[in-house]
């Protein structure tokens, strides 16, 4: 399952926006989501990504994040989940709220935790006391973007060694090739998805976009182009931002 429940709740004066290609419009319109913008990006793992997805922008919008999340536990709403895994830092806001309405819409007592990274690839559990919380119960595994699924991966891979029956991982977007057989779960669900190239470094090189001299995009909060900026300063291509200036709302 890798699709949306559709829901007809009215939100203020209009509907909600709850068809896959409208969520992805709002990732866009809200620079959560870049495609086909001849930029190249750098991901978390330092993999180079034709396209870039991060749902910062989201996180101040605690009513619509309300909502998408509770779209995000509607396929798990009968699975008895007991505990949320979700990963830092992005997803942590969204893991505790899929806790707290499991709890109002199931009557469970569901706990929540969150990975950190370690390494440059590899999350972990550090906060005390949240291993415990989670141990033995049955997981759902949240994040916000699922893109290679190493992340995913490894989320699942944590629940399962502490002992947790994962009854599945649920996302806001996800790009192509994100599957219940790419992640090894029974169940996967994303509110919509999305579509761009990942190369390691080496292949960006050889025939990627590195090869061709694509733009880097710098700004810092969309990846590390402005680290692969001081560390390959020599490379040919340009290095760009993308972002307007952040005016006030209430200016």
């Amino acid at each position: 399952m890798n699709g949306i429940l559709i829901c007809n709740k009215e939100v203020g004066e209009g509907k909600a926006i709850n068809t896959r290609a409208e969520i992805r419009e709002e990732l866009v319109e809200k620079k959560s989501l870049f495609l086909n913008t001849g930029n190249q990006f750098v991901g978390n793992t330092d993999n180079h990504l034709t396209g870039y997805c991060t749902i910062d922008p989201l996180l101040p919008y605690v009513r619509r994040l309300l909502e998408l999340v509770n779209m995000m536990v509607d396929p798990f709403i009968e699975d008895g989940v007991e505990a949320i895994l979700s990963a830092g830092v992005g997803a942590i806001p969204l893991g505790h709220l899929a806790a707290n309405v499991l709890i109002e819409r199931t009557g469970r007592d569901v706990h929540a935790a969150f990975t950190e990274r370690v390494e440059s690839k590899k999350q972990a559990i550090t906060r005390y006391g949240s291993v415990g919380a989670i141990a033995g119960r049955k997981l759902l595994v949240i994040d916000g973007i699922v893109n290679t699924t190493s992340t995913g991966s490894g989320l699942i891979d944590i629940g399962r060694e502490l002992g947790c029956d994962v009854r599945g991982m649920s996302s806001i977007v996800a790009n192509r090739g994100a599957s219940t057989k790419s992640l090894s779960v029974r169940k996967f669900f994303s509110l919509t998805d999305m579509e761009y190239d990942v190369f390691t470094p080496e292949e960006c090189a050889d025939h990627g976009p590195c090869s061709e001299r694509w733009p880097m995009v710098v700004d810092p909060s969309l990846g590390h182009g402005d680290r692969f900026q001081k560390q390959h300063p020599e490379y040919m291509g340009d290095f760009v931002t993308i972002l307007p200036p952040e005016i006030p709302v209430n200016s």
